[in-house]
């Protein structure tokens, strides 16, 4: 099997990724780092709901807390950053005390969320290796590998993948040529986020 060809449902960097391009979620992370024991949800809704307020009203905790109950905790859940049992609610230390975290919480919300798709990743991987612009047929070919469909790949580049990747500003494309654009997020960054989750 290629390895590139990653089902992005499955592919734990995407769902870290995906996890962190929300406010809220990244909220939860920061308050958690600040804590070494488990949060109650109750507890984590007030301290969610405050940022901003010296005290929220209670409607808008039961509103936070709703919201972590049933997406935000979840979420994170599945991505490997935090636990969640009856005693509350923690982060899971071998991803948050990776150095790199600070550098995914600092990034913006589009950029996490473009590099939330392996394929996205393995087109600025192919990239990063290059000094001077590429042809768009020549970098599928890279990111296809031996035995993927190279036009349809091809497609998937010129139709998803680079507009995406051009709207966050993390490629040059036009003319049917590519190029990296300084990168918020190294691969480096990336591959130790996953070996952490």
């Amino acid at each position: 099997m290629n390895t590139r060809r990653l089902d992005s449902q499955r592919d734990p960097t995407d769902r870290l990724l995906a996890a962190l391009a929300d406010a809220r979620r990244r909220r939860v992370l920061v308050v958690l780092r600040e804590r070494r024991e488990p949060v109650r949800v109750s507890r984590l809704a007030t301290l969610v709901a405050t940022e901003g307020t010296e005290r929220p009203p209670g409607d808008e905790r039961r509103r936070v807390r709703t919201a972590l109950v049933h997406s935000t905790l979840p979420t994170l859940e599945d991505a490997g950053v935090v636990t969640w049992t009856d005693a509350g609610v923690a982060a899971v230390s071998a991803v948050l005390e990776e150095p790199a975290i600070d550098r995914l919480l600092a990034t913006p919300a589009p950029v996490l969320r473009a590099l939330a798709d392996a394929r996205r990743r393995w087109v600025l991987a192919a990239l990063a290796a290059r000094e001077s612009p590429v042809d768009v047929r020549t970098l599928a070919v890279e990111v296809a590998g031996s035995d993927a469909d190279v036009d349809a790949v091809l497609t998937m580049l010129v139709h998803v993948h680079l507009p995406h990747l051009a709207d966050v500003g993390l490629v040059d494309y036009g003319d049917g040529r590519v190029t990296a654009a300084e990168q918020p997020v190294d691969h480096e960054t990336l591959t130790n986020i996953r070996l952490a989750v």
